[in-house]
């Protein structure tokens, strides 16, 4: 049996798309380009103003066979390795919106295009936010954001994405809509499909709406900055204080070069230093007790000084802490970023790897969860491809998962990748065969190629 994307042809397909969207529809080279995947080209941009008019290009490029790419505001389409070829690339800017806020369930209901920005000045209003603070956080959708499973520090006391989407829906490859999961806190009703979006890279179907659990503001918020000689001393801090009953935010670990970037920070900043930063939130008496037991646990652990923020000051700061794991701060042609995952006790060899093999690379670490961030500038080609290779291989050796976020369009063809962490491959390829039996989701963009 043929496979269906050699009956493509570029004028049917086009005039396909063209009846269902009429003039939602780009197909000059020079319309197509800003929309590129990691330097590769689409043949044709699809821009739906609403979830019915996605399902139609959805279900028009599924019936030619064609490779569909689904785009928030962009902000991951940096992500190696480059698809072999893109036909349709589908953003979803325009299909946004609050659909139900439920401020005494601490629910939200939007649609996928909605930016984070947006959304926290929706919530703002009802003394609310969705604790959830990734990165780039003015531009990113509420979709992309989940279907790329980025997520802050403030997992620490809040949870992973998984753990704050509650329900959802979907369009499917052939355009239809389906919905998982519920719109309350407490549901027990069927399988948590939902779950399966979270780190899908939008291979599974367009988020179209999604419910979230959303959380009260702080009644009082403060800060505790740490100085450190290394960055093992600052990640045993961290682990220390993840380990007690302090019930923080957020904790995060910074060297010299990413804490100058934290405009907040500044000040405080100093050479051949790493800086431990911890986000308290609650009552006026449990921060209190939050900032002197992290005082305490972070001279224990060998801190040159601990100084604290008031709350002004610790907001201001997370503005740009939350761009230090992979955001904005960081431009996308000029800086490799990985993110590598570890056991949390291994942050530290983790980060002493990292700066071994990019001696001028930033890196900020969130060790709870045993996550680190790093950002190698490439101006100059100063890193060699060897210097990448080898840092993967000890990531590999180590047990540790390497994850290419970004790098610059005109390398990615080149650039080495990480190896592919053990994946129950089987299983991925049913599930996304149910979700997307034609294959025409980014195929490839799983762990295996799946």
């Amino acid at each position: 049996m043929k496979n269906r994307r050699t009956l493509l042809k570029a004028i049917p397909f086009d005039l396909s798309l063209r009846d269902a969207l009429g003039d939602k529809l780009r197909v000059l080279p020079d319309e197509c380009a800003p929309y590129h995947v990691c330097g590769a080209v689409p043949k044709s941009v699809a821009l739906p103003r609403g979830p019915a008019d996605a399902a139609l290009a959805l279900k028009a490029a599924s019936a030619e066979g064609a490779v569909v790419v689904l785009r928030g505001a962009g902000t991951k389409m940096h992500r190696p390795p480059p698809p072999r070829s893109v036909d349709v690339v589908i953003e979803t800017l325009a299909c946004k919106g609050i659909v139900d806020h439920a401020a005494a369930d601490l629910t939200v209901t939007v649609n996928g295009g909605t930016t984070l920005g947006a959304l926290d000045r929706a919530l703002e209003k009802a003394n609310q936010f969705w604790p959830c603070d990734a990165p780039f956080a003015e531009s990113a959708t509420i979709g992309g954001t989940i279907a790329a499973g980025a997520a802050g520090a403030l997992r620490q006391r809040f949870g992973s994405i998984r753990d704050l989407l509650l329900g959802a829906r979907i369009i499917t490859a052939d355009g239809a809509a389906v919905r998982c999961g519920a719109r309350v806190v407490k549901s027990v009703a069927g399988y948590d499909l939902h779950k399966l979006l979270v780190g899908s890279w939008g291979t599974l179907g367009l988020i179209s709406e999604v419910t979230l659990k959303v959380a009260p503001m702080p009644e009082t918020e403060r800060g505790v900055i740490a100085r450190f000689a290394n960055g093992a001393h600052a990640s045993a801090a961290a682990l220390a204080i993840a380990g007690s009953n302090l019930f923080v935010m957020a904790t995060a670990v910074h060297d010299e070069e990413s804490v100058r970037r934290v405009g907040a920070l500044l000040a405080h900043a100093s050479r051949d230093c790493w800086m431990l930063t911890a986000r308290c939130g609650g009552n006026r008496r449990n921060v209190e007790r939050q900032i002197d037991g992290i005082t305490s646990l972070c001279r224990a652990a060998g801190a040159q000084s601990v100084s604290d923020l008031d709350s002004s000051a610790v907001r201001r700061a997370w503005v740009d802490i939350r761009e230090l794991a992979g955001g904005a701060l960081y431009a996308a042609d000029r800086f490799a970023v990985l993110k590598i995952v570890a056991l949390p006790h291994d942050t530290a060899k983790v980060l002493e790897t990292a700066k071994d093999a990019w001696p001028n690379a930033e890196v900020t670490a969130h060790p709870f969860g045993g996550i680190v961030f790093v950002h190698v500038p490439l101006e100059g080609l100063s890193y060699g491809v060897e210097a990448f290779e080898s840092a993967f291989d000890r990531c590999e050796r180590a047990g540790w998962y390497a994850r290419l976020l970004s790098v610059p369009d005109q390398v990615a063809a080149s650039f080495p990748q990480p190896s592919v962490p053990p994946a129950p491959v089987k299983l991925l390829r049913a599930v996304k065969t149910a979700f997307d039996p034609g294959g025409v989701l980014d195929p490839g963009r799983l762990p295996a190629g799946v």
